[in-house]
């Protein structure tokens, strides 16, 4: 024991470092989605075959997003597949986060998942992080502060594993695996694009780009697309009704889930400006995304 151990000064330093340490770890956990999603997005990932899924990733997937194993027993099983799945605690919630481990960083991507008694059947996705500028953060922003199940980003650049579009990948088993647990839920993917660099004077003169990823959307897309053109104070153009180009009719993820006979995908482009504002007030980005969600929940119940 240390000789000062009784003195006032003592005991006074020791409370000190414990209230320090207190308001530290309390802001930790405040911020840990934020810190967790941008330090496992910061590694360099080395490219390598083993970033096509799994054989039982889909199973994987969907067990940890339904919940429907203990925590350690999905732990187990996702470290033996090169990746860490661990309980963050916020303020007021809680998630599971799920990235590669040291040593095998690949480039498959990060995920997050809510429990989901307690939240509605709608997963976001940022598969361009890097090269659609604040994606990354809406998605995290969105995620944090909605009742959305899971969420999904990217870890290397585009230029070096396009998760939207090169085939078999992990993006594309947690989808499926969203999919096959929740039928009538609904996969938001969030891209950006600059106004100058569109071929076509709708596409510059929009702000929000919404899509099924294909030339015909169905009843329930249109029914989103409508309530929040409705609710948002700027336009929403629609491919392909309103505007011709970025429609994500290339889309890896949209394929997959279309052969899978899943319907409820959303391919939302926002421009740079847009983008931007968001950035700078988050107040304006709550508003796209509350609606949305609303949207999904009220359109299936409509079904």
């Amino acid at each position: 024991m240390s000789p000062y151990a009784g003195s006032f000064w003592y005991r006074a330093v020791v409370v000190a470092g414990c209230f320090v340490f207190a308001w530290q770890g309390s802001a930790a956990a405040q911020q840990s989605l934020q810190t967790w999603r941008r330090r496992v997005s910061k590694r360099e990932a080395t490219i390598r075959a083993e970033t096509r899924p799994a054989p039982d990733a889909i199973s994987l997937f969907r067990t940890t997003v339904t919940r429907q194993q203990a925590l350690p027993d999905l732990q187990h099983a996702w470290m033996e597949r090169g990746f860490e799945l661990r309980e963050l605690n916020g303020e007021h919630q809680s998630w599971w986060v799920l990235n590669e481990i040291d040593g095998k960083v690949w480039g498959r991507g990060c995920y997050a998942f809510r429990d989901p008694c307690n939240c509605t059947a709608v997963a976001l996705s940022a598969p361009h992080q890097f090269y659609d500028q604040y994606t990354g953060r809406i998605v995290e922003a969105a995620f944090e502060n909605h009742s959305f199940v899971a969420a999904a980003w990217n870890t290397t650049h585009r230029r070096r594993l396009d998760l939207a579009h090169d085939p078999e990948n992990y993006l594309d088993a947690f989808s499926l695996a969203f999919a096959k647990a929740f039928p009538d839920g609904v996969i938001v993917q969030v891209h950006g694009f600059v106004k100058d660099k569109r071929d076509t004077v709708a596409a510059r003169n929009s702000d929000i780009i919404i899509s099924n990823a294909t030339r015909l959307p169905g009843s329930r897309f249109q029914l989103i697309a409508d309530r929040l053109q409705s609710a948002l104070a700027q336009p929403v153009s629609v491919y392909p009704r309103d505007v011709s180009e970025l429609g994500g009719t290339t889309n890896q993820q949209a394929r997959l889930l279309r052969q899978s006979h899943f319907s409820h995908f959303v391919h939302l482009e926002l421009s740079k400006d847009l983008r931007l504002r968001f950035n700078e007030k988050r107040s304006r980005q709550r508003d796209l995304f509350k609606y949305l969600l609303e949207a999904s929940r009220e359109t299936s119940r409509d079904r």
